[in-house]
């Protein structure tokens, strides 16, 4: 334990001693803090080894997710041609197919993030690449182009 002098407050440490006297007279209040690696309640992050140690693996997670959203609209755009002769589409309803996937993700963007600062980060993300998923299997399975608009992911 380290002992210093406070005039004012900001470490949120408790205070040992309630008082006593400087070298020029004046009062001071005298604070006991833990070493800078035993202060728990001052600071909640965890230690540097622990976070360097995670710092790769969720960059890893992370690039996976980014990896699976870009990809999808790469298939997307890919198979536009296919599209139009399949489900017999317009110009117009083929900006639809490519604009409902965007509209979905700038939509879902903010409020996910809200709701992982809410309810945690991986959580959240968990449940959104599940609903990602979901809306991949529904229009991969999608009859005709309106069906697919809806079910965009």
């Amino acid at each position: 334990m380290q002992t210093r002098g406070r005039s004012g407050s900001g470490s949120g440490c408790v205070p040992d001693v309630s008082g006593g006297l400087s070298a020029t007279g004046c009062h001071k209040q005298v604070v006991t803090c833990p070493p800078p690696h035993r202060r728990t309640s001052c600071n909640r992050t965890p230690p540097i080894p622990q976070i360097h140690a995670r710092r790769w693996k969720i960059l890893a997670v992370l690039s996976l997710s980014l990896l699976l959203i870009g990809l999808d609209n790469t298939v997307l755009n890919v198979a536009l041609p296919t599209l139009q002769t399949h489900f017999s589409a317009d110009g117009s309803t083929l900006q639809w197919i490519v604009d409902a996937y965007l509209l979905a993700f700038a939509g879902m963007l903010l409020t996910m993030g809200t709701l992982g600062d809410r309810f945690g980060r991986k959580r959240v993300l968990q449940s959104g690449l599940a609903l990602f998923g979901a809306s991949s299997v529904l229009a991969a399975l999608a009859q005709d182009a309106d069906q697919l608009i809806v079910c965009a992911p």
